[in-house]
């Protein structure tokens, strides 16, 4: 025998062989704060034990119980305690078998691997079972009216009247009074009493009825009306009158009851507003189920609500993502759309807000509820006065408000309704909410898959093209080399081996000084030393830089350039970006084709043009042009090389001077035009034309510097082959050169040899460059403290050469070393002190 529980706590039968089931089943409950003590039995005995013992407000059942089949244990149930909802629960339920259940008396049915929907249906049941409570209750006060009627019919409680027709005199017995609330001196006692009390709207159909009855000489009359009372108010009533006529058949007497039936039609409005009800339910329930999607549901349940309460207008609103806005989201009624009267709504405002913001519902006239005056006006043109709102709650958080909208007063019940229909929908909602972002977070699980693999591929196409692009030019460097060494090499193809060397070796550079422009600029540390640019200078040296290779190819490079053309930049980048789109033009033009650049003025913008004929870009490639790592050709079968970083520098550089960059192309095998607008100087005076960029493919000077002849220069080299081709370049020069592997070393010689000027690498294993200078620095100035200092490192970047001058060295030189550069740099800062290193030696 189960103890009692507490207020609020469900007593369950839950009729189960598993235990572990049964775990599963209370854990759920448990977990979705269903408060319910739950007694299991597995057997027949037990099962009709535990009926006969006590009630349950809800019965589980296993359909595969051994020995005790579900349709029995339902058949038992039915027969002592029909109105106890019964839930099968079981792990394989056909629908036809389910479907026959549910005609026999079942409620319904959840299967074990959908457990999620045991609470909602337990939920469901018991508030469907309150309904049929309410109705049985209404029915049988019904019966108990018409039974009061009989009683008091026969024991003359009705208002009896006696109407003289001759004189038009009427009495009432006392009844009247008890019915109506009169006193005695308020009846009157003729048949005009009556005729005022009757009900404006029912008296001409009433007074031409009576009338008719007597004129026709029938016995017998009865008709419905409503009759006033004392209070001023109106009571429904059944009034039956007898006619007796005299010998001659003319209608002396009229002698009849009024029976207050205001109890009998409240009975009957009860019973037709539950079957109402439950039908909302029930359609509310289909449309949670059945609707395809968010607002195909909530179009259904207005629809339901208009349906069955009788209203002019319902509609749904749901909160915003940021929840300040109300959002109508389906209506129906005067408006199936969402457009017009009673829109958007912010939190608080109007009715709708003061719903969602207070999380109760609220019954007031819609004059009250709004001010905006549109909504006034379309509630007086179409004849509406009451607003009832409800908020959808979901576990104390209101997610929207569900809104009816009356022409007179809302029918009776019609708020408790409400709360059902809202509960139900706030559910439905957050379920589909549930399931709209189950599926976002799988689209883009999806998408950020799609894009990581790309990414991968994207890379280890990148990495396989580093590769490659660097192991192409040192294949040819090394098997040059190889010869050279070899001595094997006949004299005319020496010069064609270093020629070869050389090219292979300036290409690595480019290609790591790409890498490098790429680093910067994702490290967002590419700076420009901006000055006014005459742009056809900078064409005219690009051209010069590519025009051997597309010679090479028979590639006529054709110019019209415009030499007033002038904008704030960065000369050496924008030659870079010239040369960028040159090269990639003769790169992709077959010999015999043509490659053009010309440059436009478009008010304050310039544009330059670079159109070629080579074998254009596809549409589908088209708009990754300018991505980093993206060619249209990959793999090991690609025709062209390259890192695919070019046009992406471009991109950048051009946005870093206010510009932007853009392609056309009509698809493969017709050619693209590349254009790159830029905005012009301020102010273009004449004579401000920048002086030309030094290139760094200049052939080494055939005669030396007089101020470097005599020179001691101390070079502090790591890397023996390096420190061997600076002796070589050097002492070429007929500079006198020293060598230190060390920082250390390289400290003792300078104190030792007092040379007129240090060279040191600044990445060293022990003590970096840095170090080096710093105990060259701190020795006074007889012992070499203020020698000339000179950087040489692959430590290129401007912040490399801004902590290279900043730790005390005079100048900054970035490998690969440019010989003529490095003269020029060594000129710069030992030109007064040559002489002097002269008489030294």
């Amino acid at each position: 025998m189960m103890g009692a529980v507490g207020p609020g706590v469900l007593r369950m039968l839950l009729l189960e062989d598993s235990p572990l089931d049964a775990e599963l089943i209370q854990a759920r409950l448990k977990e979705e704060g269903l408060r319910a003590v739950l007694e299991r039995v597995d057997t027949r005995e037990g099962f009709t034990s535990a009926l006969g013992r006590q009630r349950f407000d809800v019965i589980l059942c296993d359909y595969n119980v051994p020995g005790f089949g579900g349709g029995a244990a339902l058949a038992s149930a039915r027969l002592a305690c029909p109105e106890t909802p019964f839930l099968f629960v079981s792990g394989a339920l056909g629908e036809d078998t389910a479907i026959e259940l549910l005609k026999r008396g079942a409620t319904d049915y959840v299967l074990k691997d959908r457990l999620e929907r045991l609470v909602p249906c337990i939920q469901r049941a018991l508030r469907e079972a309150h309904v049929d409570a309410e109705r049985t209750r209404a029915e049988r006060a019904l019966r108990e009216s018409e039974e009061r009627y009989r009683l008091a019919t026969l024991a003359t409680s009705d208002a009896i009247w006696d109407w003289d027709l001759v004189t038009q005199r009427m009495t009432w017995n006392d009844a009247v009074l008890t019915l109506f609330g009169y006193a005695r001196a308020d009846v009157g006692g003729d048949i005009t009493w009556w005729y005022d009390a009757l009900h404006p709207e029912d008296r001409e159909r009433v007074v031409c009825g009576i009338h008719s009855v007597i004129d026709s000489g029938a016995p017998r009359w009865q008709d419905q009306y409503r009759f006033r009372r004392k209070d001023g108010g109106y009571t429904p009533v059944v009034d039956r009158g007898h006619v007796s006529y005299d010998a001659a058949g003319k209608p002396v007497r009229m002698v009849g009851a009024i029976q207050d039936i205001s109890a009998h039609t409240e009975a009957q409005e009860v019973l037709a507003r539950q079957a109402r009800f439950g039908q909302l339910m029930a359609s509310v329930g289909l449309a949670l189920t059945r609707g395809s999607d968010r607002g195909d549901m909530l179009r259904r349940c207005t629809e339901a609500l208009v349906r069955h309460l009788d209203v002019a207008f319902a509609r749904v609103w749901l909160l915003a993502e940021g929840g300040d806005t109300l959002v109508p989201e389906a209506s129906a009624g005067l408006y199936a759309h969402v457009e017009g009267p009673l829109g958007r709504v912010r939190l608080g405002e109007h009715s709708v807000g003061r719903v969602a913001r207070t999380r109760e519902p609220l019954l007031v006239p819609l004059s009250e509820g709004s001010s905006r005056a549109e909504d006034l006006e379309w509630a007086r043109v179409e004849g509406l006065s009451a607003f009832l709102g409800h908020p959808l709650l979901v576990a104390d958080k209101c997610v929207g408000v569900v809104a009816l909208v009356t022409r007179g007063e809302p029918a009776s019940g019609a708020s408790e309704v409400l709360r059902h229909a809202a509960d139900s929908i706030a559910l439905g909602v957050e379920r589909m909410r549930a399931q709209e972002e189950t599926a976002r977070l799988f689209e883009r699980e999806k998408a950020a898959r799609t894009t990581a693999e790309e990414a991968n591929r994207l890379k280890d196409e990148f990495l396989a093209t580093v590769s490659h692009e660097l192991r192409t030019p040192l294949t040819a460097m090394l098997g040059w080399v190889g010869l050279l060494r070899a001595g094997t090499l006949p004299l005319e193809k020496r010069a064609r081996a270093l020629e070869t060397v050389e090219r292979n070796a300036r290409a690595q550079a480019q290609l790591i000084e790409d890498l490098l422009d790429v680093s910067r600029i994702l490290a967002g540390k590419l700076k420009l030393d901006m000055e006014l640019v005459d742009v056809s200078s900078v064409v005219e040296q690009a051209l010069e830089t590519v025009r051997p290779a597309a010679q090479a190819r028979s590639i006529p490079l054709r110019g019209a350039l415009d030499s007033t053309v002038r904008v704030m930049g960065d000369s050496h980048r924008l030659q870079q970006v010239v040369w960028n789109l040159l090269s990639n033009a003769v790169k992709f033009t077959p010999p015999e084709g043509a490659v053009d650049i010309w440059l436009e003025r478009d008010g304050t913008f310039m544009t330059l043009f670079v159109q070629d004929t080579g074998q254009g870009i596809s549409p589908e490639f088209l708009p990754h042009v300018f991505e980093r790592f993206r060619q249209a050709e990959g793999g090991s079968t690609r025709r062209y090389g390259g890192l695919g970083l070019g046009l992406s520098i471009v991109r950048h550089l051009v946005e870093m001077h206010g510009g932007t960059v853009g392609v056309e192309s009509e698809g493969d095998g017709k050619g693209a035009l590349f254009s790159v607008r830029l905005p012009l100087a301020v102010v273009a005076r004449k004579g401000n034309t920048p002086p030309p960029i030094p290139t760094r493919a200049q052939p080494l000077a055939s005669t030396s510097p007089p101020e470097l002849e005599g020179l001691h220069v101390l070079v502090v080299e790591d890397e023996e082959d390096t420190r061997e081709m600076l002796r070589a370049l050097l002492t070429s020069r007929r500079v006198r050169v020293s060598l230190a592997s060390s920082a250390k070393e390289g400290l003792e010689l300078l104190v030792r040899l007092s040379p007129d000027l240090l060279l040191s690498d600044i990445g060293m294993p022990g003590e970096d460059g840095y170090a080096l200078i710093r105990g060259v620095r701190a020795l006074p100035e007889r012992s070499g403290g203020r020698i000339p200092a000179v950087a040489l490192t692959a430590f290129a970047r401007a912040e490399d050469r801004t902590r290279a001058l900043l730790a005390g060295f005079n100048s900054h030189v970035p490998k690969p070393v440019e010989p003529m550069e490095l003269f020029a740099v060594l000129v710069s800062l030992v030109g007064a002190q040559a002489p002097q290193a002269r008489n030294k030696s």
